[in-house]
């Protein structure tokens, strides 16, 4: 059962990625899901020393040809228009604006904790309560699709942001490297107007899982990619 608690500490975010895969592949245990497939699943807390270095993107990873209009989605939410719509919540409305009320969703008052995180930090850096939450227990447990990313909790160290980040529930292969990309670039805006350095980025998923439906791919795309290439050769190392 220690093999289900996977600790991985990288300088990149993109050899993160790749080692957090590897190690879930071989060492995750099968655990069906409520998806009527099972999935590959370890308990993950994931570092990301030098979240600016790189490499950043790996060869195999998924989609990271949608990293900008993510990273607005998460920061600027371009998408907020889709909720009540086909979308139940975005992550910035959750942590832009809180629907903190009690009411119908959504109901007013609406709290932008991510505000209050860097008004915190620059009154107190050293804060431990310097956080913002996405769970509403009036709403989620109710719905098909509740957030997987339930908390945010940043500090100041040495000069440096810290930002970690607490989920649930996380798709290893198709939605671990953009959450990460968008959330280190919203580490990377916070720490500008905090006037300081990017430090360590701290990721922890309380089941980090690969999908039944993926395991082909993985196996024939991703590990391949592993096993015969050299390190220069499995990640682009001209982009971020």
């Amino acid at each position: 059962m220690t093999d289900r608690l996977m600790c991985i500490s990288e300088e990149s975010i993109g050899k993160a990625w790749e080692s957090a895969v590897l190690y879930t592949w071989s060492k995750g245990k099968e655990i069906f899901t409520e998806y009527e497939e099972k999935s590959k699943d370890v308990v993950g807390c994931i570092e990301v020393v030098d979240p600016l270095s790189k490499p950043v993107i790996h060869r195999a990873v998924f989609a990271w040809h949608r990293k900008n209009g993510y990273t607005r989605e998460i920061i600027e939410g371009i998408e907020d228009g889709r909720i009540g719509k086909d979308w139940w919540y975005t992550y910035h409305q959750r942590l832009f604006g809180y629907p903190a009320g009690t009411g119908d969703y959504p109901s007013p008052p609406f709290v932008d904790q991510m505000k209050y995180i860097v008004e915190k930090l620059k009154q107190i850096p050293y804060s431990r309560r310097a956080q913002a939450i996405t769970w509403s227990p009036v709403h989620d447990p109710w719905v098909d699709d509740p957030p997987c990313l339930q908390r945010v909790w940043c500090r100041i160290v040495e000069g440096a942001l810290e930002m970690h980040t607490y989920w649930r529930s996380r798709d290893l292969w198709k939605a671990w490297w953009l959450n990460v990309y968008a959330f280190t670039k919203m580490q990377q805006k916070m720490a500008e107007d905090l006037g300081c350095e990017v430090g360590r980025y701290i990721d922890v998923s309380s089941a980090l899982h690969l999908y039944e439906r993926d395991w082909d791919q993985i196996r024939d795309n991703f590990v391949k990619i592993c096993e015969t290439r050299e390190e220069k050769d499995r990640f682009f190392w001209d982009r971020e």
